[in-house]
């Protein structure tokens, strides 16, 4: 399939001609492989988009907690990126942000086991304990992630922060 017919008006011509290999490689081709890689290769910010899995789990959870609610959906992703960087601070080491996207993944998964717990509906009473075994061991891996979180920042040495890049001359006083 021809790129340029992929592509809508905003885009980078890269990201139709990544479409149709796309297209070309679930159709079978394996020829198109090769071309991803390449492109992903020269666009780290595509692999770094499409491959950031706590952001895949963070967008699944809110489509099932606002359950397509237009201003549910922002909200929540307001509400999200308020507590990741809240819980992030100043310069977060890439653990730091592994574990804090893991306790907001749990967070809102123990969220959707309590909204759904609230309401039993016509439940069996087996499916009521089914249901308070499943909230109770989301509750117990988001404690777990906070825990860790906090072990790793009470364990880290303090000053983990980028320095300003050296200077070895200031470029204002040069020389003849």
């Amino acid at each position: 399939m021809d790129a340029a017919l992929l592509r809508t008006p905003s885009e980078p011509p890269v990201a139709a001609e990544l479409r149709a290999l796309v297209l070309a490689a679930q159709a079978g081709d394996p020829a198109a492989l090769p071309r991803i890689r390449q492109i992903l290769d020269q666009h780290h910010e595509i692999w770094r988009h499409v491959g950031d899995l706590g952001t895949l789990a963070e967008r699944a959870w809110i489509a099932v907690l606002a359950a397509d609610h237009p201003v549910a959906v922002e909200s929540m992703k307001r509400t999200v990126a308020e507590m990741k960087a809240d819980l992030a601070g100043e310069h977060p080491t890439r653990l730091e942000r592994l574990l804090i996207d893991q306790v907001i993944a749990c967070w809102m998964e123990v969220s959707y086991l309590e909204t759904a717990s609230a309401d039993p509906g016509r439940s069996s009473l087996d499916q009521a304990g089914f249901h308070l075994k499943r909230l109770e061991s989301a509750q117990k891996r988001y404690l777990s992630a906070m825990k860790a979180l906090t072990a790793l920042r009470a364990l880290a040495p303090a000053g983990l922060e980028p320095t300003p890049s050296v200077k070895l001359h200031d470029p204002a006083k040069r020389r003849a």
